[in-house]
């Protein structure tokens, strides 16, 4: 399907750019066409819509949190909004949309869902992901941030033809290592930075949408396994966006600490981002003596034992293992996932006094020598990962 055989309206068409003046000028072409139509729905010269090759946009906004919020439900009808005026002007179906809560203003966390629902995937051509949250805390300073600017929005295609797209560098930071090693190119799309303090429902929303749209009608180029030239090839045709270098290095997207929380559920279960495959196997021996380890978190001390399978301890013994999240990432084996915090019929998260305001920063985990009650030094088998643990004292668990 390409844009020779369909009768898409002008004002869709030529699309060069995502802002106020595009969004308003596409409601104004849609208005005027749907008040020709009567009776059944019928788009672009009365044609009937055409099924589109099968696509599913996924749109995870930073509205999670203990209350209900009228934000969340002004995204939602924007957004249902926006998929209605690019199918009514082009003619095709709208896709069907998936939509999902992330912790509000929580960019370790919500990065870590990004990379979570995309980067394992059983299949990658005809799905779109988008995620906002964006902390702005490049824009920040002591005059504020007058002009309510937000960062850019970027887009990649991973090597399956997933296609990820984000507001913030920060959003990245679970993809970090396949920037770092060639593997995915994430480039700028020219979406408005500013103009309104809630992009979120004023701009995303059309971005998703017009984004899935130009996908959709260039699926020809959309392919399961892609080399780099071909995902160029494919963010050209979408039409605003720069494909003539990757916009972010590995070096502008933030790099986690290992044994940082990546995420909570609803179980209580802490996730970290450190796999298992990261440690040495002389670590590894001594979190499974029967000295176990302490885990601290703030004025919280937890002493833990290291199992292979979380369920291999006693009721209410807190345990270090290998949960349910990162296998079969990318690079990763299906064995190799993150290590995980749990306590078997209780929340870790209670006993660490952890709560969901703890991660509008970056929250991370230390872990003490049982004995000597130091901060632990360990070895990474990976040079990649990163070690949060600095010597302390006198006296450091060196492996």
């Amino acid at each position: 399907m390409t844009d020779n055989n369909l009768n898409i309206h002008p004002a869709l068409q030529n699309l060069k750019e995502v802002s106020l003046a595009s969004i308003a000028k596409l409601a104004q072409a849609y208005n005027e066409q749907t008040d020709k139509l009567s009776g059944h729905f019928w788009a672009a010269a009365n044609n009937k819509l055409i099924p589109p090759f099968p696509v599913k946009l996924f749109y995870y906004s930073d509205n999670g949190g203990n209350l209900e919020d009228t934000a969340d439900k002004e995204v939602q009808k924007a957004l249902v909004d926006s998929i209605d005026i690019v199918s009514g002007l082009s003619g095709i179906e709208a896709p069907e949309v998936i939509s999902g809560k992330t912790l509000a203003q929580s960019w370790s966390t919500s990065a870590f869902d990004f990379a979570q629902t995309t980067r394992k995937s059983l299949r990658g051509v005809g799905r779109v992901t988008f995620l906002n949250c964006a902390p702005r805390l490049d824009e920040r300073g002591a005059d504020g941030n007058h002009s309510n600017k937000g960062e850019p929005v970027y887009v990649g295609i991973l090597p399956n033809g997933h296609v990820i797209t984000a507001n913030s560098r920060y959003n990245f930071a679970y993809f970090r290592d396949m920037v770092e090693d060639g593997t995915l190119e994430l480039f700028e799309a020219k979406v408005q930075p500013d103009g309104t303090q809630f992009r979120s429902r004023d701009i995303f929303p059309e971005h998703a949408a017009v984004l899935t749209h130009r996908l959709t009608i260039n699926s020809h180029l959309w392919k399961s396994e892609m080399s780099l030239d071909s995902r160029r090839e494919l963010l050209e045709a979408v039409g605003y966006i720069k494909t003539n270098e990757p916009a972010l290095r590995a070096e502008d997207i933030p790099k986690l600490n290992a044994f940082t929380v990546a995420s909570i559920d609803v179980h209580g279960n802490v996730k970290t981002n450190t796999r298992l495959s990261e440690l040495s196997e002389q670590t590894k021996a001594w979190l499974s003596s029967d000295k176990g380890v302490r885990i601290r978190l703030g004025d919280q001390v937890l002493n833990a034992r290291f199992t292979e399978r979380m369920f291999d301890r006693a009721e209410g013994e807190t345990g270090f293992s290998v949960g349910s999240s990162g296998s079969n990432w990318v690079g990763a084996a299906a064995d190799d996932g993150f290590l995980e915090v749990s306590i078997i019929g209780k929340a870790a998260t209670d006993a660490l006094e952890l709560n969901p305001d703890d991660f509008k920063g970056v929250v991370e985990l230390t872990l003490l020598d049982p004995v000597e009650d130091n901060v632990a030094h360990f070895d990474f088998t990976n040079s990649s990962a990163s070690v949060a643990f600095i010597e302390s004292k006198e006296s450091v668990m060196a492996l």
